[in-house]
């Protein structure tokens, strides 16, 4: 990030980008931090319930920002993926929690899809994703901070202080757990889109699932409702990929360093030296 070539694309892509950033790194930091307030009041199944809404809002997300609008059958298709997983996960009735949290996962819900959305617009324009993560990240930190020192700050430091060293080499692996997962994540959102990449987070959750059962024999705490969910989920996943297959391929077009701003000039000098040669072929 601090090379020549990579200081001569940050003035122009921060012009650029601004809002695209400013909005990643704010939905970014609400998703986390919400989504965690909210499991301190509501059950982990509740919280999944809610969040497996996040291809929908995504895929809604897609359409104001990214001006993409999935066909009828792919938004049949994330119902059925959202209903599935909601049935698997739900542990009933006596599953219940504070309207706080609720409230709050369904706030980091709907942050998570429009950052998911915002991401897929930024790929679109050719930002990469070193760019982008380093761009994004001091935002996120800044947003939350007020959530560190209001929620975790006196536990650190007990922690710390109990822990001597040891607590170094845990944040430092935390740093880099999240700067690939960021990393990853966005890879996907580049090769695919932000709503493929949030149905493959609904089949995680039906594979952990599947899993548990098979590899650590807990196949005894499995129900018909979370067979029906799961079945129901992979028939879902199943219509999204056929409806995803069936498009035709958009070829992207040629951009120069990954400036946007550029292209307007390459698609005219390319149509300009096509003319000219066509003229002077006749």
């Amino acid at each position: 990030m601090v090379t020549k070539s990579y200081r001569e694309l940050h003035v122009p892509t921060l012009h650029k980008q601004w809002m695209g950033i400013l909005a990643i790194g704010t939905f970014f930091a609400v998703n986390i931090g919400f989504n965690n307030i909210s499991l301190l009041t509501i059950p982990l199944s509740l919280n999944q319930v809610i969040r497996a809404g996040i291809p929908v809002v995504a895929a809604v997300g897609s359409i104001f920002i990214e001006s993409k609008v999935p066909t009828g059958k792919e938004f049949i298709a994330l119902f059925i993926i959202v209903s599935g997983v909601a049935i698997a996960v739900w542990e009933g009735s006596e599953s219940t929690g504070s309207v706080i949290g609720i409230v709050l996962c369904v706030l980091g819900t709907i942050s998570n899809g429009l950052m998911m959305s915002s991401i897929g617009r930024l790929m679109s324009e050719k930002l990469d994703v070193l760019r982008l993560t380093f761009y994004t990240a001091p935002l996120t930190t800044i947003v939350l901070i007020p959530f560190y020192y209001s929620l975790e700050h006196e536990k650190y430091e007990q922690y710390q202080a109990n822990s001597s060293n040891g607590y170094i080499g845990l944040l430092f692996l935390g740093c880099v757990n999240a700067l690939l997962y960021n990393i990853i994540h966005s890879l996907v959102i580049k090769i695919t889109s932000a709503v493929t990449t949030t149905v493959i987070g609904e089949m995680k959750i039906v594979l952990i699932l599947a899993l548990s059962a098979l590899i650590l024999g807990e196949s005894d705490i499995w129900t018909l409702k979370m067979l029906v969910g799961c079945t129901t989920a992979i028939l879902g996943f199943v219509m999204y990929s056929h409806a995803r297959l069936s498009q035709p391929p958009q070829h992207a077009q040629p951009v120069i360093k990954g400036i946007p701003e550029l292209q307007p000039l390459l698609t005219a000098e390319s149509g300009a030296k096509v003319g000219a040669g066509n003229k002077h072929a006749r």
